[in-house]
């Protein structure tokens, strides 16, 4: 598939600077950012692992805090350290 592709010449002096460190070709570099940024955005609208198994985790209740003491120090840093900033 053919495709005309225009670029500024600030996108161009970038484009030369990195084909020519990474001594790969401009094609190669156009190829390689668009299957990137391509997959990325695909990886962004697919469904998060929590939302595929939402009805397996429970409704949102959190965990109660352990009763003996080591695990509830541990808990309770933990819990301070990741708490909601509402």
């Amino acid at each position: 598939m053919s495709l005309n592709l225009f670029l500024t010449t600030e996108e161009k002096a970038l484009l030369d600077q990195v084909s020519r460190q990474s001594k790969r070709s401009q094609e190669d570099l156009i190829h390689r950012s668009i299957r990137e940024y391509c997959e990325r955005q695909l990886k962004q609208t697919a469904p998060s692992s929590y939302e595929l198994g939402r009805d397996l985790f429970g409704a949102g209740h959190l965990a109660d805090a352990p009763t003996d003491p080591v695990k509830r120090q541990i808990w309770e840093r933990l819990h301070a350290k990741h708490r909601r900033l509402d």
